[in-house]
């Protein structure tokens, strides 16, 4: 990694597909396509922060010792095959900043080993798949900046062990936020930000006491800010601006006066006066 190398991978790598077990070239100018190679031994590869061109060549499906498949931040074109739900050893797929596009594969469900997905700023479309409810051992899922349409699925709330939640600048994501995402009790990070959620803030999502980072800016909420998110025990920031909610503060986010350091309602129709409890926060530096 991060050898300077350029131009293309020679096809006579093809000769180590029986042994190889790591494969490392990221970070480089490498150029062309992916090898078309069936690593029958592959655990690890990492060929991001290049620029490969081209679609996912279908031998690296069949990587299925791999568990760890990295090729972010690359060119790369075409869909992700419905094959990928035979790689059951993955447990970590970096795909993110590319230019894949097509819908995610229901097969994707299958992948139980998955711990880490990275998915983010493609031109992926259609549904986020409700098969991600399958993956209960996901601690990351990242889908950020793609073109998904539909809802949230409630199904993310059975990711009991998922502790970052991204899904920010899908314009046309809708729907309302599932009120079962409260019961991920582990999660940390939840960016809904940027899209064309509606409905009311789900009171449940205080029951996800572990949140440090809110963001439900810039969508189409009403309703007020829930009283529960005063439940939040480690909450750093939470932005809600540019939405359409109404009422007041609640008094019982004066909970969270020694861990909030920003708060962000501007743009909405947040009114009355700020509670006095507001008064005992030693860490907000930051108040829209």
């Amino acid at each position: 990694r991060s050898a300077g190398l350029k131009g293309s991978v020679p096809s006579e790598i093809g000769r180590l597909q029986r042994d190889l077990k790591v494969l490392n070239l990221s970070d480089n100018k490498l150029t062309g396509s992916l090898p078309a190679v069936n690593f029958r031994q592959m655990e690890d590869l990492d060929l991001s922060l290049n620029k490969f061109s081209g679609k996912i060549p279908n031998l690296l499906y069949k990587m299925i010792k791999c568990r760890e498949l990295s090729l972010w931040d690359n060119e790369l074109t075409g869909s992700i095959q419905t094959k990928i739900g035979e790689m059951t050893n993955l447990e970590i797929i970096a795909i993110d900043d590319n230019k894949l596009s097509g819908p995610i594969p229901t097969e994707i469900g299958l992948l139980q080993a998955l711990n880490w997905t990275y998915f983010g700023t493609n031109q992926f479309t259609g549904t986020i798949p409700t098969e991600f409810g399958l993956l209960t051992d996901l601690s990351v899922m990242s889908m950020v900046s793609n073109q998904f349409t539909g809802d949230i699925p409630t199904q993310v709330g059975l990711v009991t062990d998922l502790q970052y939640l991204a899904l920010h600048y899908n314009n046309d994501l809708g729907g309302t936020i599932p009120s079962e995402l409260g019961s991920l009790t582990k999660l940390s990070v939840a960016f809904l930000h940027e899209n064309s959620l509606t409905g009311t803030i789900p009171p449940e999502l205080g029951q996800a006491i572990s949140m440090e980072d809110l963001a439900l800016g810039v969508n189409y909420l009403t309703g007020s800010i829930p009283s529960s998110f005063g439940n939040f025990e480690n909450l750093l920031s939470i932005s809600l601006g540019d939405n359409y909610l109404t009422g007041t503060i609640p008094p019982a986010l004066g909970n969270l006066a020694e861990t909030l350091y920003y708060f962000d309602i501007y743009g909405t129709g947040i009114s009355g006066t700020v509670p006095e409890s507001f008064g005992l926060f030693v860490n907000l530096t930051r108040v829209y």
